[in-house]
């Protein structure tokens, strides 16, 4: 009877152990750079990856233009979405291999409609005669 206990217990430890590495083996690093045309790494842009499964991860690129994705799943294929003020959305398709090698580089390209007007909300009232800044309406050429 404690021999077959045992059994079962072995057992249970064995499918236990084979089920973590099945599922450590499952997930894949993701590595990549974000740069403008000119080869400039970007600082703060927003990258997202999503599957078809509708996972979605987010994450922002650092300082030096770099980003990274660590729990995303082997095998399948995502898509990479940078976006940052004053450029156009690039979009990426990238499928993730078990090996490890999954490095991404994307180009982001000046948005030809760029910001045409600076507007600044205030809060609060006040009379015109009793503020002492300077009112003026100024166009985009000026800037």
């Amino acid at each position: 009877m404690k021999t077959i206990l045992l059994r079962c217990k072995m057992f249970l430890l064995l499918i236990c152990l084979l089920y973590i590495n099945a599922s450590a083996q499952n997930t894949a690093a993701v590595t990549g750079t974000v740069m403008n045309e000119n080869g400039e790494m970007l600082q703060g842009v927003t990258v997202k990856a999503s599957n078809n499964a509708k996972e979605n991860y987010t994450t922002i690129t650092n300082e030096k233009g770099l980003f990274s994705f660590s729990q995303l799943k082997s095998g399948e294929s995502y898509t990479f979405t940078a976006s940052y003020i004053g450029y156009e959305d690039a979009v990426n398709n990238v499928t993730v291999n078990a090996s490890g090698n999954n490095s991404v580089l994307i180009r982001l390209k000046p948005a030809n409609n760029a910001l045409n007007e600076v507007v600044v909300i205030g809060y609060g009232t006040q009379k015109k005669r009793n503020s002492y800044r300077c009112y003026h309406n100024c166009e985009s050429k000026r800037f």
